[in-house]
């Protein structure tokens, strides 16, 4: 079966499994744990949809013989125009017309029964109709996004649904190369996967990001002339010019770039969510005294696994040296840092830091901070290597609240 595949049958599945994995990953991300706006459940509901068409179809155009695996490829073609609608209800705040509604609803009865009982995807005609239901729902729902009162929403709110129209405009294009069945004179790939993962980059943008929407497609304009430079390069490398070989290249490149970007985004993303975390749990520590805060870091995940050391934990040290060693920048200490730095402290220091790197290695935490200092009192962390610095933030926040606990004692008292 797999010898059988052409170049551009290769780049056809490459697109729309890359394109699986962009879209299907940030609705993993979008779906976890939270409870959900009407917004988040409807792009929720539009993007399994779509996730799951090009994740099955994948598999349908390796073996188009397959009966039940081009049932299963049609079954999320046909719902994508109500989820596209009930989309951008949510988008818009606003119902859409009664005759779309009406309109979507039947189409999707009618070619969901299609695709389940009439063989739809062996069907020429059958999938003509259907592009043609997919195509002019999505052309009302772009004019009724064009044509929107701009007073009803908020400045940020229509630059959001901005970029999505500007993702709408590119898609049904786009989408229309992935029925070289319908439209035997298409000789492009098949690149309905690059205008899903467009649309998935157009979800992403940061909430902050006002650029205007022709900043945007400039920018659109630049992931494509990359893109171009690098499928030039490919066919190059592989000796295969000609028109054909540079839009395979071209459909790959993009694609992987576009992917790219959207994990790239992802990760940023959750690294906003973990400093939200930290945000919310600062808000509801109990910051009364200090045994309250300790008992509040086993709600942080960050330091649900600490250990504090003070009084009798620390016998057998010297605890007066060791808290002599944070100060200023040294307020958190790594047991690498403390490994390395041999030569930039007094005979005394040095002998403190060595037992502060024994009492991380017995106890197997990576760092250390002092959060009190009568009686000495330190609190051992083990924090992740990736985003390091963010942890290390977020540690010398928690010490501080502890040296406000210690500073106001006395007056308490």
């Amino acid at each position: 079966m797999l010898s059988n595949l052409s170049g551009r049958d290769v780049a056809d599945i490459f697109v729309t499994w890359a394109a699986a994995f962009g879209v299907l990953a940030y609705a993993t991300y979008l779906g976890r744990g939270r409870a959900r706006s009407t917004i988040e459940s409807r792009t929720l509901f539009l993007l399994y949809c779509v996730g799951a068409l090009f994740f099955v179809r994948g598999f349908y155009w390796l073996n188009d013989e397959n009966s039940l695996l081009g049932v299963l490829t049609f079954v999320p073609v046909t719902l994508f125009p109500l989820a596209s609608t009930l989309f951008v209800e949510a988008l818009l705040r606003r119902h859409t017309h009664l005759l779309l509604k009406l309109y979507v609803a039947a189409g999707t009865i009618v070619f969901l029964y299609a695709d389940l009982f009439e063989g739809l995807a062996s069907k020429t005609e059958l999938l003509g109709g259907l592009l043609f239901f997919l195509v002019s729902t999505l052309a009302a729902l772009t004019v009724q996004v064009m044509t929107r009162d701009r007073r009803q929403l908020s400045a940020a709110e229509n630059r959001f649904i901005d970029v999505i129209a500007l993702a709408a405009v590119a898609l049904v294009p786009l989408a229309v190369t992935d029925y070289r069945k319908v439209f035997t004179w298409i000789r492009a790939p098949r690149m309905g996967g690059i205008a899903g993962l467009l649309f998935v980059w157009a979800l992403m943008r940061p909430a902050g990001d006002a650029r205007p929407v022709w900043a945007l497609g400039l920018e659109g304009l630049g992931v494509v002339a990359r893109s171009a430079i690098v499928a030039i390069v490919l066919i190059v490398a592989l000796g295969a010019a000609g028109a054909a070989s540079f839009a395979d290249a071209l459909a790959i490149a993009l694609a992987a770039t576009l992917a790219t970007i959207v994990l790239e985004r992802l990760k940023a993303l959750q690294l906003e969510d973990r400093e939200a975390s930290f945000l919310n749990w600062l808000l509801r520590a109990d910051t009364r005294s200090f045994e309250g805060l300790i008992g509040s870091l086993r709600d942080l995940p960050l330091t649900e696994e600490h250990i504090a050391l003070r009084g009798a934990d620390l016998e057998g040290y010297d605890a007066a040296a060791i808290s002599r060693l944070f100060a200023g920048d040294d307020a958190l200490l790594s047991r690498s840092s403390l490994r390395h730095e041999t030569t930039a402290r007094g005979e005394a220091a040095l002998e403190a830091m060595e037992e502060l790197v024994d009492i991380l290695e017995k106890y197997e935490m990576t760092h250390v901070a002092l959060v009190c200092h009568q009686p000495p009192t330190l609190l051992l962390l083990n924090l992740p290597l990736v985003a390091g610095q963010l942890y290390e933030t977020q540690v010398r926040l928690i010490e501080k609240q502890f040296r406000l606990l210690e500073r106001d004692a006395p007056a308490v008292a």
